[in-house]
């Protein structure tokens, strides 16, 4: 019981907070020398850690010195998953561009009509596990951009949200085609609330409840709807 409730248990529970990765190792790696024989097992267990993480700072300890401010050294730690998967992100870009314009992966104008969380489970699927997160950050690495989602009106729904995005992919072809420099940029009407709920129109009726283009409108059409 000594080696973890013992004074130098205590001593080095107390400054294990205070100092970094490396500064941590590099300290029991110097108590554990001082102590001598059977020092890294008797500090392991006083410091609670691994007996691999003292002989890693024994070593240390007669090792290059690092930069400052360095912790590891260069190359050290945690690899990006791109480099751990390296088939993961020709995966996602193949899946993504089956579900773009003709499935072909040539157009100008690149799209996906799959959400973040269909791709993760279709990429965990494939042998390639992820989050919709990192999903996420990898498409927008790619240049993708997150669109919102599709508005209750019929201008909103996939399908014209499909047909406006190719013909955006048209045209930039068309000027690229001809050697022209083309750019797309996606705008959003700046309407004060007030005034979009003046100008909403009439509700989108259809089957089933009133649809509206926003929240605010839908209010206006509550209130226009009548009683009973």
């Amino acid at each position: 019981m000594e080696a973890t409730d013992g004074p130098l248990s205590r001593a080095l529970l107390r400054l294990m907070p205070n100092l970094d990765e490396r500064q941590r190792r590099l300290a029991l790696g110097a108590v554990a020398e001082g102590l001598g024989r059977g020092g890294i097992r008797t500090v392991a267990k006083a410091a609670r850690v691994a007996e691999s993480t003292v002989s890693r700072g024994v070593r240390e300890l007669d090792g290059p010195r690092l930069p400052a401010g360095r912790v590891r050294r260069a190359g050290a730690g945690r690899k990006p998953l791109t480099e751990r998967d390296p088939g993961l992100m020709p995966a996602l870009l193949a899946l993504a561009r089956s579900t773009g314009p003709e499935g072909t992966g040539r157009s100008p104008l690149e799209w996906t009509t799959l959400s973040v969380r269909e791709i993760a489970q279709a990429l965990t699927l494939l042998g390639h596990p992820v989050g919709p997160d990192t999903a996420s950050s990898l498409l927008k690495a790619e240049g993708f951009t997150l669109q919102p989602s599709a508005y209750t009106s019929v201008r909103g729904t996939r399908e014209h949200r499909i047909a406006r995005l190719r013909h955006g992919a048209a045209l930039l072809r068309g000027f690229t085609d001809a050697g022209h420099p083309a750019i797309r940029v996606r705008t959003e009407p700046a309407v004060e609330p007030g005034r979009r709920a003046r100008s909403c129109g009439e509700c989108v009726q259809g089957r089933g409840a009133p649809q509206a283009r926003s929240a605010v409108c839908a209010d206006l059409c509550a209130r226009r709807r009548p009683a009973g």
